[in-house]
């Protein structure tokens, strides 16, 4: 019986094609004659120097430590932060307990290793299986599992082919019908519609005698002289007012004057202006009717055609969008 599997035999690790180790050889690099120089150059530049450095001048001794007397060795700070003995309690030891000094024997197990300490459990025998006799049978072992048979690469079971036979729908008599349903019932009609009734001719272009060329609103809205009325001085008036007194009341003051009997200070009334009184006549017309309105015709420049104007010859017609004018 053939032990390995296909998976075994195909992924197993094997021996592979390796290429030759080749060992560097020695370099001759060390072999040369002289001196080896171990420093590298950033050693040599950045390396530990000796600076440059002003010369150590020792100061002389003093006098202080030559003064005779007992010299205080304390600091103010220790004298006064010092460690020191403190007051306190007498210490008092306790007594010793009388509750091992009971006779009898010892409890040293607590409640819960009495309790919870192991033990040797109940269990069911146990039994040995006996040996299987599936391997003492005789023949061959079935090396394929359920699942290789089951959906392992089978020869399917179809139906025979059967070739269709010709249709005798086309050898019946009679003529075949080639519109279909569709075709019949959606083809291009012809629709019914209103019978069409041609214009007669209209003879308003055949009679004779002259057009009219020009339209309703060439003759509303061209430009015309309007009627304007009559301009008024108001000279006449001005001399009229100066013959008798004029009334400088105005409608508010006639009509909301001031009642009689109010608390207010006597009205002193002005005298009347001698503006008006001028026998001389009223000059009506302002500086803007003098300069813009009745001003003087100004002064244009004379229209010069050139000489080099086309000169065309034949009759010249001019087409608008009414009709044709020669």
């Amino acid at each position: 019986m053939n032990s390995n599997t296909v998976n075994r035999s195909e992924y197993a690790a094997k021996h592979g094609e390796r290429y030759e180790a080749q060992r560097p050889k020695d370099s001759n690099i060390l072999k040369g004659s002289g001196a080896f120089t171990k420093e590298t150059e950033k050693q040599r530049e950045y390396g530990p120097k000796a600076g440059e450095r002003y010369a150590v001048t020792k100061r002389g001794e003093s006098d202080l430590w030559k003064n005779k007397g007992h010299m205080n060795g304390t600091t103010v700070n220790q004298s006064e932060y010092g460690a020191k003995r403190g007051e306190r309690f007498e210490t008092k030891r306790a007594a010793d307990s009388e509750v091992f000094q009971n006779k009898g024997k010892f409890a040293n197990a607590t409640v819960s290793k009495e309790e919870f300490q192991a033990k040797t459990g109940e269990r069911a025998p146990r039994t040995r299986p006996r040996t299987s006799d599936i391997w003492k049978n005789s023949g061959t072992m079935q090396k394929t599992t359920v699942n290789t048979e089951e959906y392992q690469k089978k020869q399917h079971d179809r139906a025979a082919a059967t070739k269709p036979k010709e249709s005798g729908i086309l050898k019946g008599d009679g003529k075949l019908n080639a519109i279909s349903t569709t075709a019949n019932e959606y083809t291009v009609k012809r629709g019914e519609r209103f019978e069409k009734t041609v214009p007669k001719n209209n003879q308003i272009l055949n009679s004779t005698g002259k057009m009219e060329l020009s339209t309703t609103t060439h003759e509303e809205y061209q430009q015309k002289s309007a009627n304007r009325p009559i301009a008024v001085r108001h000279g006449s008036q001005m001399k009229a007012l100066g013959d008798a007194k004029a009334d400088y009341q105005t409608v508010s003051q006639h009509d909301y004057h001031a009642t009689e009997g109010g608390d207010r200070f006597e009205v002193t009334r002005h005298a009347d202006a001698e503006f008006f009184d001028s026998k001389a006549g009223f000059d009506g017309h302002t500086i803007y009717n003098d300069n813009y309105i009745n001003g003087s015709t100004g002064q244009r420049v004379t229209g010069v055609r050139p000489s080099t104007a086309l000169k065309l010859g034949g009759s010249r017609e001019l087409v608008s969008g009414y009709q044709a004018v020669r």
